[in-house]
């Protein structure tokens, strides 16, 4: 009785090595899409974006430094979804910060 089974198929190697390079190539895009956006000088308010989305063919969403989304391409109840999450982090963030400042304290006394 075999202590192990090897399978290959070369195609499904290609495939997963064509998928990965596929992902590696939209990342890259939005990373250019990203970087282009953060350095324009024009306002990127709602219109704006709604005129980006479909050149880009992206959902875009400018969010303030600490994560709260000011403006969105989302649909409405994704868009809620994403800033209830958004609003989630920021207070989860809060407590941590909250947390380690009472961890500190409670090791000075």
């Amino acid at each position: 009785m075999p202590s192990r089974v090897v399978s290959h198929c070369p195609a499904k190697n290609e495939s997963f090595e064509a998928l990965r390079a596929s992902e590696r190539e939209r990342q890259t895009r939005f990373e250019s899409i990203s970087s282009a956006l953060q350095s324009s000088s024009f306002p990127l308010n709602r219109n704006v974006l709604r005129s980006l989305a479909p050149l880009t063919g992206t959902e875009l969403l400018t969010t303030t430094n600490d994560g709260m989304i000011l403006e969105s391409t989302l649909s409405s109840e994704i868009g809620l979804l994403a800033s209830s999450i958004s609003s989630m982090s920021m207070q989860l963030q809060q407590l941590w910060r909250a947390l380690h400042q009472r961890e500190g304290e409670r090791l000075l006394h």
